[in-house]
């Protein structure tokens, strides 16, 4: 993966390139045995992949302003390091924590103005990884609600990339056409906040979020999907109500 978006930093691979091999990449750490383990294998490996992929691309996706990227992703690390301690998965935890640590010390160089980029390199890594981390967990229904608590953890690149996909949609636009539409350029563009305020409101959010996680992943299955439904739908209405998803920007080079 670090590879494939170094490939693209340099040579702008064609999308269907990248996600060719993002699938690919995918799927052997499902035919691994990372993936998860509550259905039929017929259903759970394509959703494992659909779940790796579309992480990996949701933190490429939020890497468009200093410091972004980095600091939601330490802070969605820190949470899973703490759900697998939770759980007693211990060399889990530790992968959590060193991801964490990394992009936070990354941060020191990326952090506006920045002095350095992580580029798809970083960012495909890095959310390729922040991906398996919590399937490499979910063994059992039992533990079903360690996936719902990662999707609260990684909910701002989640969300902005399913909210980009609405709106992409809805103006038939494709959806592998770049716009700057996404949050962070509203917030700079049409509110006129600064990159270092919209980054340190995004920590914030990213940081209630990632508390929220730990102890949601101690639920049961069932109402762990219901806090993290909960938690999708006020971002939802936060969208709709600041006009996200309806404005679409100009259009800038394929993602």
């Amino acid at each position: 993966m670090c590879v494939t978006g170094l490939l693209d930093d340099l040579a702008r691979l064609p999308w269907f390139g990248k996600m060719a091999i993002q699938v690919l990449a995918a799927g052997a750490v499902v035919a691994g045995g990372v993936h998860l383990h509550v259905l039929a294998l017929v259903i759970c490996l394509p959703l494992s992949v659909i779940w790796i992929v579309g992480v990996t691309n949701a933190i490429n996706l939020i890497d468009g302003m200093d410091g972004l990227a980095a600091g939601i992703s330490a802070l969605a690390a820190a949470s899973l390091a703490a759900i697998a301690l939770a759980h007693g998965a211990v060399n889990i935890a530790i992968l959590a924590a060193v991801a964490s640590g990394a992009s936070a010390a990354f941060l020191v160089y990326n952090f506006h103005p920045s002095v350095t980029f992580m580029g798809d390199a970083g960012s495909l890594f890095l959310g390729f990884l922040l991906a398996t981390i919590p399937l490499a967990m979910v063994t059992s229904t039992a533990r079903l609600s360690i996936l719902f608590a990662a999707a609260i953890a990684l909910g701002i690149p989640i969300f902005d990339t399913l909210s980009s996909m609405v709106r992409r949609a809805s103006h038939r636009q494709s959806m592998f056409s770049g716009d700057l539409g996404h949050y962070y350029n509203q917030l700079i563009a049409r509110f006129g906040l600064s990159q270092r305020t919209v980054a340190l409101g995004s920590y914030g959010v990213g940081a209630a979020l990632a508390v929220i996680a730990i102890p949601t992943s101690l639920l049961p299955w069932w109402e762990a999907l219901a806090v993290a439904t909960g938690v999708y739908l006020v971002m939802a209405i936060l969208y709709l109500r600041m006009g996200f998803i309806t404005y679409v920007g100009e259009t800038e080079h394929s993602e």
